[in-house]
């Protein structure tokens, strides 16, 4: 007796869709999904990938310091002014933020033109890293903005910082 068609071909696509499935929706993994939504400019995606994956980090652990800072470059297309107040909020959490740390976030502020919270986190790097050499780099760069007028209000800020600016 034979068998049908869709017998014979319909079992195969069955597991072949159930083999499929999984891979199609994307890592079940939040951190390595937030790092791609990133990764993709898909950056609210992110926030929440980020930030699940923080809370089952183990707090004060390298990967805690990783993805807080990850998620602040993230937040900084998002909500520029929250993601200055969460990157220098991070210290009072217990994290010690490095140099590169304060450069990443102020480059992801910057790429917004969030000059104002830019200047916030170049200034809190310059006084944690007195050493740096890029940090002061951002500085001139955010002054010469002010100057140049390309940045309303950047100038007060700047001023109110103690660098002058306007």
């Amino acid at each position: 007796m034979k068998k049908p068609i869709v017998t014979l071909v319909g079992a195969p696509l069955a597991l072949l869709a159930v083999l499929l499935i999984p891979t199609s929706c994307g890592s079940a993994n939040p951190e390595e999904a937030g790092y791609d939504a990133m990764q993709a400019g898909n950056h609210s995606k992110a926030i929440g990938l980020l930030g699940e994956a923080l809370k089952a980090a183990e707090p004060g652990s390298k990967k805690a310091h990783e993805l807080s800072v990850a998620r602040c470059q993230s937040l900084a297309h998002e909500d520029p002014k929250a993601c200055q107040e969460e990157f220098l909020g991070l210290t009072a959490k217990g994290l010690q933020l490095n140099r590169k740390d304060f450069e990443d976030v102020a480059t992801a502020l910057m790429s917004v033109t969030a000059y104002e919270q830019a200047a916030h986190v170049v200034d809190k790097g310059i006084k944690t890293y007195p050493d740096s050499t890029r940090l002061p780099e951002y500085l001139t760069k955010l002054k010469s903005l002010a100057e140049s007028g390309e940045a309303p209000g950047l100038g007060a800020t700047l001023t109110g910082l103690g660098y002058g600016g306007e």
